[in-house]
């Protein structure tokens, strides 16, 4: 699935847990009408994705990554310092995406 040139770098996100800076974010046009020129934005886009450096501790992203799906995420995509792709939802990890994203990261970028 494409998801089309929706997706933006680093935009801010009001959660409960305060404003957060997602690596990449993806939603559908229409929602991003919905926040056009806001920042940070009010709610989480449908897909968060945090791409991980030796500074992060497995505690601080699952904080961010709950706080997302309470945002409003659909689906959070965490890439870890290998290059392993985790996916989660509202229940928890799931083995892929439900949104058909793929992620085919060349091994020469970790």
């Amino acid at each position: 699935m494409r998801l089309g040139p929706e997706a933006v770098a680093e935009v801010s996100i009001i959660t409960d847990r305060g404003v957060r800076v997602p690596d990449v974010v993806w939603m559908p046009p229409p929602r991003w009408a919905q926040v056009k020129g806001q920042t940070p934005l009010p709610f989480a886009p449908d897909l968060c994705v945090e791409v991980l450096s030796p500074g992060n501790t497995r505690e601080e992203i699952a904080m961010k990554s709950s706080a997302y799906l309470r945002g409003g995420a659909r689906e959070v995509i965490v890439v870890g310092l290998a290059g392993e792709v985790s996916f989660f939802g509202a229940e928890g990890p799931r083995t892929s995406s439900t949104l058909g994203v793929v992620l085919d990261l060349p091994l020469s970028l970790f």
